[in-house]
């Protein structure tokens, strides 16, 4: 279903499109484009599969896609941000251009990420001492506000604690 106007994607070597309501439309025959149909990952982006000149495929998140041509980024801002949080929702009017830190700072005040307590800081002697006492890696982990794999880490580093 053909609806607003497609402006056609650099990044995919112009072979696909983009409309503000967020769809995808391939221009590979440009006698018969179609709207593509994405893919609901299992981190909740909506990914497209990208054919590109000599066969190469390539899986590509659709908010990054209409964000290239239909949100300007004037400053070169890395990350893509959904303003309402739903990672499906991709009409360009609920994306903008953000920093990793600005990125993180919305998905905390949105909740969609909770923040590390201020307290939680594991180093290799929090970790030793914590698992002296008998607590398993995840119990330490869990009291020290990280993951089980910084915990992991910081037991095998060379030189101990």
């Amino acid at each position: 279903m053909i609806s607003g106007a497609a402006i056609p994607i650099p990044s995919t070597g112009l072979r696909y499109a983009a409309r503000a309501d967020g769809t995808i439309v391939s221009l590979v025959r440009p006698d018969a484009p179609y709207d593509l149909k994405p893919i609901r990952c299992a981190d909740g982006y909506s990914r497209v599969q990208i054919r590109f000149l000599g066969g190469t495929k390539k899986m590509m998140a659709v908010h990054r896609l209409v964000a290239e041509v239909h949100c300007g980024n004037p400053h070169g801002l890395p990350e893509v941000n959904h303003r309402d949080g739903v990672k499906a929702h991709n009409a360009a009017s609920n994306l903008e251009w953000v920093t990793r830190a600005e990125n993180i700072q919305h998905a905390v005040r949105t909740g969609l990420h909770r923040a590390r307590p201020e307290h939680a800081r594991a180093t290799r002697q929090s970790v030793a001492a914590l698992r002296d006492t008998g607590l398993t890696m995840q119990q330490v982990a869990d009291a020290l506000g990280c993951g089980l794999a910084t915990v992991h880490r910081y037991e095998h580093m060379a030189g101990g604690a």
